[in-house]
């Protein structure tokens, strides 16, 4: 019993640092994923003001295991100027959505992202949801500049 309350007020100091720390990372919110799609919904409550004008937020489903899933050629988001980010070079499945506009993210506004998926040949499923802000350069590629794992972070 001493040892799962130790565990549990080290994670309560963990959680409390991360919000500190992370001020433009989504407060709450869900991940699922199957093999047919990925959703997310999750709101920020101090997202307005942490951004700068040529910022980019990413919201990324990861899946641990390759085989997974494969997108599957439909996506859709209610973030500012949302785009779909390739999983180019990653070497874990992403599935991602991010906003080119991440100065328009409205504190307490409910944001979405659906993307569908092509089922893979394995179905192990481990991994996690993260946030990742970058910035957008004029020829429309993003730079990935901070990056954490979401508080929330359970796939359902």
């Amino acid at each position: 019993m001493k040892v799962l309350m130790t565990l549990f007020i080290l994670s309560i100091i963990s959680v409390n640092t991360a919000i500190a720390r992370e001020a433009w990372a989504p407060e709450n919110g869900y991940c699922s994923v199957n093999q047919r799609y990925a959703y997310n919904k999750f709101r920020f409550n101090v997202a307005e003001g942490t951004f700068s004008e040529d910022a980019t937020y990413e919201h990324e489903t990861q899946v641990y295991n390759i085989e997974f899933a494969d997108y599957g050629g439909s996506w859709r988001s209610n973030l500012p100027r949302a785009y779909y980010d390739t999983p180019f070079l990653d070497d874990i499945d992403n599935f991602t959505i991010g906003s080119a506009q991440a100065s328009s993210i409205k504190n307490n506004k409910t944001y979405t992202t659906y993307m569908k998926l092509r089922k893979g040949n394995n179905s192990d499923c481990r991994g996690c949801c993260s946030g990742h802000r970058g910035v957008c350069f004029s020829n429309g590629v993003t730079f990935c500049c901070d990056g954490t794992a979401l508080l929330y972070q359970k796939l359902v």
